[in-house]
């Protein structure tokens, strides 16, 4: 009877979406708002984007650009739920509760009792068929996102390729919004290196070119000189030294995943999820470990056996309706339990 009556409530919830920036090509709008909308409508709720009237609404989240509205819609609907997504770290926001998209993030909000994860899970990518993988003249290393990321080549990503270019005819594949980016930081010395524009419409079709993806993200912070240890403390010189943001998430590899491209990553934590059991792609995190993941995926065998087994891993465990459904009874505790 409990888990009846919990369906019904479920399938009442009344979301209204606030988004300043409707633009398909704002990630977190796609993800967060347009996507996530059509999940939760498929689910049974209601739920509308920039409604006229919020009198009806259970529930207002407010989309990333519009996270200084919450105060706003806090004193404006004081019976009703105020959320919003992915805040940044330094803002001080009085929403009931707070969506991100990693662990990561998650942690850096532990100042807040209430925060959700919601993976960055893209429907169009979501296709039935993945690419199969043929042995070709050319080997395509790809990398999809901002540019910014892109200076995370250096050094270890930029040497494996800067020694691959001279053991194979490859081709470097970046797909970003700036596709006249003047790379300097982390670019290879690779003879071909093709920059293109990601579009809503093209994204699908340009990262399915690629052979391997590639997802640097952290900054190895560990000097070339020698380092404090301690037998005592635990420390040693193998340690690891890293930085990464605390917006770091595994979105760029999903996407990889779900179009069945072989991925190397770098240790972000949330990589792991997937990574870890390493058969679902690999991860690296210096020169000879991008190497060697790139050589051994020069085969095309060893590429569809990666590919198959990442695909069936990211169905299994980021399908967007079960995690729709987790975020709804996250969102109905907070309005039941007046937590």
């Amino acid at each position: 009877m409990l888990q009846q009556r919990a369906s019904i409530r479920e399938r009442l919830m009344n979301i209204d979406f606030v988004a300043s920036d409707t633009s398909i090509n704002t990630g977190s709008y796609r993800i967060w708002i347009c996507d996530l909308t059509l999940t939760l409508r498929e689910l049974g709720h209601s739920v509308t984007i920039n409604s006229n009237s919020k009198d009806s609404s259970d529930v207002i989240i407010c989309s990333k650009k519009d996270s200084n509205k919450v105060a706003k819609f806090k004193s404006k609907y004081p019976n009703k739920k105020i959320g919003v997504i992915n805040p940044s770290a330094s803002s001080k926001t009085k929403a009931d509760f707070i969506i991100v998209g990693s662990v990561e993030e998650a942690c850096s909000f532990s100042l807040y009792k209430n925060v959700f994860l919601y993976p960055l899970i893209e429907r169009m990518y979501n296709k039935k068929f993945i690419k199969s993988h043929l042995d070709e003249d050319e080997f395509i290393v790809g990398f999809h996102g901002h540019v910014q990321h892109l200076t995370k080549f250096d050094p270890y990503l930029k040497n494996a390729l800067t020694a691959l270019d001279l053991e194979c005819d490859l081709r470097l594949l970046i797909v970003t919004s700036n596709e006249n980016f003047d790379w300097k930081v982390g670019k290879p010395k690779v003879k071909n290196i093709e920059l293109v524009k990601w579009t809503f419409e093209t994204a699908s079709k340009q990262i399915s070119r690629m052979d391997v993806g590639v997802v640097p993200n952290t900054t190895d912070l560990k000097p070339s000189g020698s380092i404090d240890t301690s037998m005592d403390l635990g420390l040693y010189d193998s340690d690891y030294m890293l930085r990464f943001k605390n917006k770091s998430n595994a979105g760029r590899a999903f996407v990889f995943m779900q179009l069945g491209i072989p991925v190397i990553t770098d240790l972000t934590p949330s990589n792991l999820h997937l990574l870890g059991g390493m058969d679902c792609g690999y991860v690296a995190t210096d020169t000879n470990g991008w190497l060697k993941a790139l050589r051994e995926l020069r085969v095309s065998s060893k590429r569809n056996e990666i590919a198959i087994n990442a695909k069936k891993k990211f169905s299994e465990l980021y399908d967007c309706h079960e995690w729709g459904k987790r975020l709804i009874k996250n969102i109905e505790d907070v309005k039941c339990l007046n937590i």
